[in-house]
């Protein structure tokens, strides 16, 4: 029962909480925004939104003590969902970005901060510590596990560089550091993708983990992947999952395939290996 409740925590009774604050009160009544009308709210980012999963998004402005701060509250499907918006939304290259303590994670980047937590993902606008305050207040009102999705799991924590991670499920998550046409990785057939920065020294490297539902369709894209371009693929055979793990070299090198299980090549896998890209698909 108290499962059900908290996964059924709706963004009214999440903002009912923040007005019992006696430092906030809401300057205008709350916008409400579902699937049919994201676009006139999130632009070009309401597909991706979808994609993940969205229940609903409420906009409102609130007032403290010293600013005003615009608030935009997006109820996703789950907990994985949330964190994929997250993700997508995050970005490390942007102008002033910082890494928030709120929430499960957060940044800000210029006078916007963003934080997921459970099924949300909260969008703040407005005066940086103002809106720091209003995050806080906002997480503590928020109930439920924030569960990564199982492929970003597996992403090593060592040498992580932290922000970087992405998990994508549509061709807008995918970046020009994937050796990869968007076209040709599987979306169509439910792929879930996890892709990660790694920097050892002076060296970095771009992880790619791609999960798909079975071993016949991860199959069915490797094998197209296996072209022209020199590369060295590792194909790993789990009893969970079968990863194949390929290495796209600068320098020409001769093709290589080997069995490893899925944690052996994990624990030996580091960003000192290679500094291009790296590509996991996972089965």
């Amino acid at each position: 029962m108290m499962a059900a409740a908290l996964q059924g925590q709706s963004r009214e009774s999440v903002l009912k909480g923040v007005a019992q604050d006696p430092g906030w009160s809401p300057v205008d009544k709350p916008i409400q925004y579902d699937e049919k009308n994201i676009e006139q709210l999130a632009g070009k980012r309401a597909a991706s939104i979808k994609h993940y999963g969205l229940i609903g998004a409420t906009t409102q402005t609130w007032r403290g003590s010293d600013a005003t701060v615009r608030v935009t509250l997006y109820e996703m499907l789950d907990a994985s969902a949330a964190y994929g918006f997250f993700t997508l939304e995050r970005n490390m290259d942007q102008p002033g970005f910082a890494m928030l303590s709120v929430g499960t994670e957060g940044f800000r980047a210029g006078n916007r901060s963003v934080f997921w937590h459970a099924k949300y993902v909260v969008q703040l606008d407005g005066n940086s510590t103002a809106a720091d305050r209003l995050a806080r207040i906002i997480s503590e009102n928020i109930f439920g596990r924030s569960r990564k999705p199982p492929v970003s799991s597996h992403l090593p924590p060592e040498n992580l560089v932290q922000g970087s991670e992405r998990y994508v499920l549509d061709e807008t998550g995918i970046g020009r550091e994937v050796a990869l046409d968007p076209k040709t990785v599987g979306f169509d057939d439910g792929v879930e993708i996890a892709t990660a920065d790694y920097r050892v020294g002076a060296r970095t490297a771009h992880l790619v983990l791609l999960l798909y539902p079975t071993q016949q369709i991860a199959k069915k894209y490797a094998d197209q992947w296996d072209v022209d371009a020199p590369l060295q693929m590792i194909v790993l055979s789990g009893n969970v999952s079968v990863l194949c793990l390929r290495w796209c070299e600068e320098q020409r090198m001769s093709r290589l395939r080997r069995r490893f299980s899925m944690a052996s090549i994990m624990n030996r896998w580091s960003p000192g290996m290679s500094p291009v890209p790296t590509l996991c698909c996972g089965m």
